[in-house]
């Protein structure tokens, strides 16, 4: 099969790990698989990656974007050339990431591949496939996207506010001309979300595929006396660790500092990621950003508890790494992070938003961390989120749909 992926990025991020690892394996497999990429690459010495636009075209639509709210409706001309080199390939499937980063003219894209009858595949990183155009409606609190995302209340003015419902009418145009098309969640609970948008047809088939991790990478290391030295932890010290790219508001960060509030001076909190202006306690820790894969499992095996306060998840990579690592985790019960501890020995889901129970939990989980429970996490990830079951459930959907000819 000749496969061709979409995404903004390639082997950077999650998604650009989950493009590189996935086009890796088909090629391993024999297949002619190519990636179409934006706005980042590492790894280029891969073969079969294709650039889409440049850093002049992605300024100009991000502009664009800002000025009128119409994101994935610029660039046309270079979404014409990325065009032009898929009628040269010719792909039994096209498998698009996360198009919303000013590099893509949707509807360029999308006609041609209704015209060519290319089955296509959406895989749900976030929820801006199925809405007039949000991330997370969740944190909105809103379902306008079940509807028409008429009156979004993320946008400002009588016209900002029409903008979204505008684009949820001309992506359900487009959509409706796909023949053969399969929405995928990361998580079951993204897979229910598009299945209630307006915006998907009897067209579509619905499904999930759990993201998956490098278990080679983040698996329990034994070098937390060296992680400890390197940022300033003691030996005795009892490790509460969240992750995230930066410790904004919506974070959970007021949480881990009321929490910091409750802990003894044997107890420290470790946050990665930045920590926009935050200052450091005696107890909690920003730390900053890493992007070294191995200095986060190393901190992830040597922490007591992972603690992950967001209120929406599609999937919740940190959360498997954690327990990967042999980390218990402490988290919301909602959206897709509910369905990662489905085995109690991996940790805690509490009521949503319920920070009182939170800090409880974490506080009891602190003291309650023993080998054989930091083993049984291990081997619930190793049984779920493997990257090989996880790809050969793409691989069989893209024969299914290449088998299903109208």
């Amino acid at each position: 099969m000749t496969i061709v992926q979409i995404n903004a990025v390639y082997g950077k991020g999650s998604t650009g790990k989950t493009t590189m690892e996935l086009h890796r394996h088909l090629l391993a497999q024999g297949h002619d698989s190519h990636v179409l990429w934006a706005a980042g690459c590492s790894h280029a010495e891969d073969a079969n990656l294709h650039r889409i636009g440049n850093a002049f075209g992605a300024k100009i639509h991000a502009v664009a974007t800002r000025l009128f709210g119409t994101q994935c409706f610029h660039s046309r001309l270079s979404t014409g050339r990325a065009v032009r080199l898929l009628k040269r390939l010719r792909p039994d499937v096209v498998h698009l990431h996360n198009l919303h980063s000013n590099y893509i003219h949707l509807p360029t894209l999308l006609k041609y591949l209704a015209g060519a009858d290319v089955p296509v595949v959406m895989t749900l990183h976030d929820c801006w496939f199925f809405t007039g155009g949000c991330f997370h409606f969740k944190l909105l609190g809103c379902d306008g996207y079940t509807k028409d995302c008429k009156g979004c209340p993320a946008l400002r003015g009588t016209c900002k506010r029409t903008v979204r419902a505008r684009l949820f009418q001309k992506k359900k145009r487009l959509y409706a001309a796909l023949s053969r098309i399969a929405v995928m969640g990361v998580s079951g609970w993204v897979s229910d979300s598009a299945r209630a948008s307006a915006l998907f047809g009897d067209n579509v088939r619905h499904g999930y595929v759990y993201n998956w991790i490098d278990l080679e990478t983040f698996r329990p290391m034994d070098d937390g006396e060296k992680i400890r030295e390197q940022y300033g932890l003691s030996p005795d010290d009892k490790i509460i660790l969240g992750v995230a790219q930066s410790w904004r508001s919506d974070k959970g960060v007021e949480l881990f500092r009321r929490l910091s509030e409750r802990v003894d001076g044997h107890t420290k909190i470790v946050l990665v990621g930045a920590a926009q202006g935050r200052e450091s306690t005696d107890t909690l820790r920003f730390v900053g950003r890493t992007e070294n894969a191995s200095v986060l499992a190393s901190l992830y095996s040597t922490a007591h508890v992972f603690v992950n306060p967001s209120p929406a998840e599609t999937f919740g990579l940190v959360t498997v790494e954690a327990m990967a690592c042999g980390a218990a985790v402490v988290a919301y019960n909602n959206t897709g992070t509910a369905e990662l501890l489905r085995d109690p020995r991996c940790g805690t889901l509490v009521a949503d938003g319920d920070e009182d129970a939170m800090i409880e939990a974490v506080l009891a989980a602190v003291e309650k961390d023993t080998a054989p429970e930091r083993a049984a996490r291990r081997a619930y990830v190793e049984n779920n989120f493997s990257s090989e079951r996880q790809m050969e459930q793409y691989v069989c959907l893209y024969k299914e749909l290449c088998e299903n000819t109208n």
